[in-house]
């Protein structure tokens, strides 16, 4: 007898589900990922990738991929929802000037991590290589925004003649997260033995070495309620809502996919991550004027954001397919290897020239999120600061409100050579023009040339 429904999508949730909780368990057990702190479900991702490569868990890979797509979207939508601090947890104005340099930072990182890429594909054609003009801007999506903007923008590059672009993309994405644990977490050790955190002679907690809480150890709170569970239960609904902003901003993509010419319709779609954002802000904005803000709850829609995160990381890094690594193998390595170093580099000489206290908090941070995501990014902030003592992990929340117009227009630059016909030299010299205008700021906020 069949089956009388389709288990494909659920039996793929499920094995995500097993792969996170090997993950877990690896982590608790083994050394030497509780050394460098890697998250369970990279570890999982890991696995599955390598489970799914030798057809021992058959796993469609478009199914991963449109898991992927649509748990990053949600995810995105989730942190939209999110409120902000409380008003009397953070000094805004004493921290404003700090947040605005890391939003900079935020951009001139995309901006270089754009010319590395581009320029190194421009290099490599010169070669004999063939790859595509967008290739190397492929690294600035792995690396700066992760894996699901990785895939999303790929897909919607494939549209336009650019094959196995999302495979690619999710390539740059894992190797980006290699960069954030493996150098990331040894760079954070070697300055609290030089004392260069504030919290040197702090340790972190075993809870948070192991990745779990010992029975006897006060844990921290999931959340309140903000519903009667006699008509809601309060996860259902803060999860509603972000149903209510999903089915918004698919509305709006499509009416956007409609009235768009059809070369930028597909490239919309691509961005349905950022239009759910910024749908999100106005849904919160409403509901804060309203005077029902009390309804949500930061911690409530936290767990929607991390179960997104765990979600969409494993998926995305099981879908990557090693035949097409392989083929392009250098090309991944060397742009990776090159924006990798260059990224640090970058970001310790105008962290440690333009922040003044609590520089290397910040600089930890914002590499993690810069190589990986924002959740490795606050697992370097919790490293070199176990206690959260410091305003490095409210600065890498804020920051991205400050970077969110540049990226945008940054994010439409990038599709020039595919959806526009740009050349990839016109392309590149738009990038640098945002380089040095971030130079221009990073003046103004303090930074001496004659420092170099």
């Amino acid at each position: 007898m069949g089956v009388i429904f389709p288990f494909d999508e659920a039996v793929a949730l499920g094995s995500i589900g097993i792969l996170l909780l090997i993950g877990i368990a690896l982590r608790a057990r083994v050394k030497f990922f509780q050394r460098f702190f890697v998250p369970a479900c990279i570890i999982g991702g890991l696995l599955g990738l390598i489970l799914r490569e030798v057809h021992i868990l058959p796993l469609s890979v478009p199914i991963l991929e449109n898991i992927t797509y649509h748990i990053f979207n949600l995810t995105f939508i989730s942190l939209g929802l999110t409120k902000g601090a409380k008003k009397n947890t953070y000094d805004m104005r004493k921290g404003f000037r700090d947040i605005v340099v890391m939003g900079i930072l935020i951009v001139s990182v995309a901006a270089l991590q754009f010319i590395i890429g581009g320029g190194l594909t421009y290099l490599f054609n010169i070669i004999g290589y063939r790859l595509n003009p967008g290739f190397g801007f492929l690294v600035t999506m792995g690396f700066e925004e992760g894996p699901g903007q990785a895939l999303s923008i790929g897909k919607s590059w494939e549209g336009f003649g650019f094959v196995n672009a999302s495979t690619i993309g999710l390539s740059f994405a894992a190797i980006g997260f290699l960069f954030a644990i493996f150098i990331g977490v040894p760079l954070v050790s070697w300055a609290i033995r030089k004392r260069y955190t504030s919290s040197s002679s702090e340790k972190v907690s075993i809870a948070f070495e192991k990745g779990l809480y010992p029975e006897e150890m006060q844990r921290e709170s999931a959340g309140v309620l903000t519903t009667h569970s006699s008509a809601i239960d309060s996860l259902s609904f803060h999860f509603s809502l972000v149903g209510l902003v999903y089915i918004l901003t698919y509305f709006f993509v499509k009416g956007l996919a409609y009235i768009a010419p059809s070369d930028l319709a597909e490239m919309y779609w691509g961005f349905f991550f950022i239009w759910g954002l910024l749908i999100a802000y106005i849904v919160r904005w409403i509901i804060e004027k309203i005077g029902v803000g009390y309804v949500l709850n930061i911690e409530m829609q936290e767990r929607i954001t991390g179960f997104g995160i765990d979600f969409l990381v494993v998926a995305a890094i099981t879908a990557i397919s090693l035949t097409v690594v392989w083929e392009y193998m250098v090309p991944i390595i060397v742009i990776s290897a090159v924006t990798g170093v260059l990224t640090l580099l970058w970001i310790f000489y105008f962290g440690s020239k333009l922040w003044r206290e609590y520089t290397f908090e910040r600089i930890s941070g914002l590499y993690g999120m810069e190589t990986g995501t924002l959740a490795t990014g606050l697992i370097l902030v919790r490293v070199a600061d176990p206690r959260f003592k410091t305003p490095a992990a409210v600065d890498l929340a804020l920051s991205g409100i400050i970077a969110l117009l540049p990226m945008f227009i940054m994010l439409h630059v990038m599709n020039g050579p595919l959806v526009f016909k740009w050349s990839l030299g016109f392309t590149l010299v738009i990038f640098l023009i945002f380089l040095l205008a971030t130079l221009v700021i990073f003046r103004l906020l303090g930074w001496k040339i004659r420092s170099c």
